[in-house]
């Protein structure tokens, strides 16, 4: 069959991977945990993966750092959580799961704590498990899981992630002087509504994350209704009095669920960084066949701008993954499948460019200005099978400042992410023949101002 497994972005050797779980940079070292069922290539059995790396490129596979306990308050999963620097001791908050109702939900979930040794290796479960259940007067929740935890003064304060069947979504804050003995304080941010300034926001929220940038604050969400996934949004606002106003609501990423259940670190030297799953495009019988699913997302640095809009960009170290490169005049020459792209216009009607290209197969990423729509379309990514496969159009609208359209695009075997003007990104899966290798540029010859294009040499 096709190989479709990426080069340069990280997933495990083999089976199923979802979200990111524990991102720190732990004595200059920067680890990543993973949702992942280590016997097969669909959800279920929810471990807890490890890898780490010294430079934010190459990885490391690690053994399974976090695995369920039949009988205990983790026997159904060990779902999404974080991991935090506690005096230099690290300490793991996740959500365990068991197979029986509690408020509402069709299984329990709550928070426990693990305890690790000097090299994030070998993890102690807290006996005194879980460490927060469910608010006793929610019986009606869509589920309560992922959490977020930092110090403020002299406390920890933690955030999990929930929603109101047939309401809104809620996040649940608590404060601790320990980690291990937590008092529920009231919700962080709760809604009434599933729309909040245009943006839907769902009746569930998952995996939230709070970004301080100083006067205002970004409050990440995953978000999730009656039907399923949405995708993910940010809520711009403002946090006093451990409650966090909301003013302005962002879709984060234009591929909808196709990066979703982002995490953040704060590195040591300051930037703010997110990793995403960038989740499949393909049936589950395609997924079974390959033996693996799920593709963590480039690490990006996220800033604020002026405009009270976040800011995405690559991090500079993949730089050092480049190989060929390319300019303008080398475009019909070059056949790859692990590319990075950048490319400049000043596009006055719709510009293109297509990647994975053949005869028959091209997948185009795409910017109209007069309709302020950028975006992958995929109808024609796959030649073979469509049947089986997402071929939907990833699109949202996004509107120039100054005329001005810098795209910067990676793509790595199946996955694309593409970065616009560092203002707004699109991530899509699209499953081309391994010889749909061509790339086409599609503008004005006075549209295109600049043009670059690298190979990227694998991570492995």
């Amino acid at each position: 069959m096709p190989d479709h497994r990426p080069r340069y972005h990280f997933l495990p050797e083999r089976n199923w991977m979802n979200d990111p779980n524990g991102v720190i940079q732990w004595r200059g070292r920067y680890h990543l945990f993973y949702q992942h069922n280590p016997h097969g290539a669909l959800w279920g059995n929810m471990h807890w993966g490890h890898a780490v790396s010294d430079d934010l490129v190459h990885w490391e596979h690690f053994p399974i750092a976090l695995t369920p306990t039949e009988g205990d308050f983790d026997e159904y999963g060990c779902f999404s959580g974080c991991i935090v620097d506690n005096d230099g001791v690290p300490t793991m908050i996740y959500t365990g799961t068991q197979a029986h109702p509690t408020n509402g939900m069709p299984y329990a979930q709550h928070a426990n704590v693990a305890i690790g040794n000097e090299e994030l290796t070998a993890w102690r479960k807290h006996a005194g498990n879980p460490v927060i259940r469910p608010p006793d007067d929610y019986h009606n929740l869509m589920g309560f899981r992922d959490h977020c935890v930092w110090r403020e003064g002299d406390e920890w304060l933690q955030i999990i992630g929930a929603g109101v069947n047939g309401q809104g979504g809620v996040i649940f804050l608590y404060r601790s002087d320990d980690l291990l003995t937590w008092e529920y304080l009231h919700p962080l941010c709760q809604f009434d509504a599933v729309v909040f300034d245009g943006v839907q926001v769902g009746t569930m929220w998952e995996c939230p994350q709070l970004l301080n940038f100083g006067e205002k604050h970004a409050l990440l969400l995953s978000v999730m209704d009656e039907k399923g996934g949405i995708g993910t949004v940010y809520l711009i606002g403002s946090y006093w009095d451990r409650r966090f106003e909301p003013e302005r609501a962002f879709v984060l990423d234009f591929g909808r669920m196709h990066f979703y259940a982002p995490q953040a670190l704060t590195a040591d030297d300051g930037r703010i960084m997110l990793w995403g799953w960038i989740t499949e495009g393909r049936d589950d019988a395609l997924l079974v066949q390959a033996g693996w699913a799920g593709v963590m997302s480039l690490p990006r640095v996220v800033t604020l701008g002026e405009d009270d809009r976040l800011r995405f960009a690559p991090v500079q170290e993949l730089a050092q993954l480049r190989g060929r490169e390319f300019g303008r005049s080398n475009v019909p020459a070059i056949q790859s499948s692990t590319l990075e792209i950048y490319a400049v216009f000043k596009p006055t009607e719709r510009i293109e460019i297509a990647v994975r290209c053949s005869e028959r197969e091209r997948t185009t990423i795409f910017y109209d200005p007069k309709c302020a729509k950028l975006g992958i379309e995929r109808g024609k990514s796959v030649s073979a099978g469509s049947h089986q496969h997402d071929l939907t159009t990833l699109s949202g609208n996004y509107s120039l400042t100054d005329g001005e359209l810098t795209l910067h695009i990676f793509v790595d075997q199946s996955v694309i992410e593409v970065f616009a003007n560092g203002e707004a990104t699109v991530t899509g899966r699209v499953y081309p023949h391994p010889d749909s290798l061509g790339i086409a540029v599609n503008a004005r010859e006075e549209e295109l101002i600049h043009f670059t294009a690298w190979e990227l040499n694998s991570i492995w």
